[in-house]
């Protein structure tokens, strides 16, 4: 099967590497000990920003940081100042490391600004077109 797409048997498992960004800031991190389960983005946001984000990065337009920055402004409401002040705790005396670069949060401000223009060119073709059927 291309595109994409595999098959797993009844009964079997199969393990998928899956690129991933987190919704909401200030939970524990991920851990492959932890169960997870997929769900619809609907069942989570209905805001159209996140829907268009993901889609660009689950297509691989987007890289992961970028993404993951752009989300939490979108989805957790992080300012891009708060995003930029975001750091590694590193144990044992070694300085904590910046989580974004600045090309990183950069590249974020500019996806969610693409993001916020192609939301208001649906909502306006959605809007045009249900004008058009009366």
């Amino acid at each position: 099967m291309g595109g994409g797409m595999f098959s797993v048997p009844p009964e079997k498992t199969k393990v998928v590497k899956v690129a991933t960004v987190c919704l909401e800031y200030g939970k524990r991190e991920p851990s492959p000990r932890i169960p997870y389960r997929l769900a619809a983005l609907e069942s989570f946001s209905d805001d159209p920003a996140l829907a268009v984000l993901l889609d660009s990065f689950g297509r691989g337009e987007i890289p992961p940081k970028v993404a993951q920055a752009a989300a939490w402004n979108i989805s957790s409401g992080l300012s891009w100042q708060k995003l930029a002040a975001e750091v590694i705790d590193r144990p044992g005396g070694v300085p904590d490391q910046r989580y974004f670069t600045q090309a990183e949060l950069f590249a974020a401000r500019q996806v969610v600004g693409v993001v916020q223009k192609q939301v208001i060119g649906m909502q306006k073709n959605a809007h045009s077109r249900s004008s058009g059927e009366r």
